[in-house]
């Protein structure tokens, strides 16, 4: 028909969404078997010849490579955001984890509340960085 407008069916780009996140949290799984792999070697370390475990540790690093250029493709070539809890950025900046807290509930840093437990974006904790870093800058600034 003469100008028709052709448009996508919404429930296919959500079922093609869904099969990469399938396909992404079964290649994660593999490559937290591969990493228990990992560990089996060491574990096992004093029963191994040094080329016994030069073979197998390349074999392995060759398997998580593979595993993880696959996630990235699926994930449309994007690497997973690293996300914090409050103790493990409170460990990242040297800052007490009440300070955390507080600068969460006074959206100082942007965070994500699950349940009673707060996660906090790699990208949010750099921006939070920034703005400290041009107050210190505009600080020095005014004091010169």
């Amino acid at each position: 028909m003469e100008g028709s407008i052709s448009k996508e069916c919404p429930e296919s780009d959500k079922e093609g969404d869904m099969m990469n996140d399938i396909d992404t949290t079964l290649l994660e799984t593999q490559q937290d078997r591969i990493a228990e792999q990992a560990g089996n070697i060491i574990d096992g370390l004093e029963d191994m010849t040094e080329e016994e475990f030069d073979r197998q540790a390349k074999a392995i690093l060759e398997q998580y490579d593979r595993n993880k250029q696959a996630i990235l493709q699926a994930r449309g070539g994007k690497e997973m955001e690293k996300i914090f809890t409050v103790e493990e950025l409170s460990e990242y900046l040297k800052i007490k984890p009440k300070t955390i807290r507080r600068y969460l509930r006074d959206k100082t840093i942007n965070g994500l509340k699950i349940g009673y437990d707060w996660r906090i974006l790699e990208r949010d904790v750099m921006d939070f960085l920034e703005k400290k870093r041009q107050k210190a800058i505009e600080r020095q600034e005014e004091s010169e």
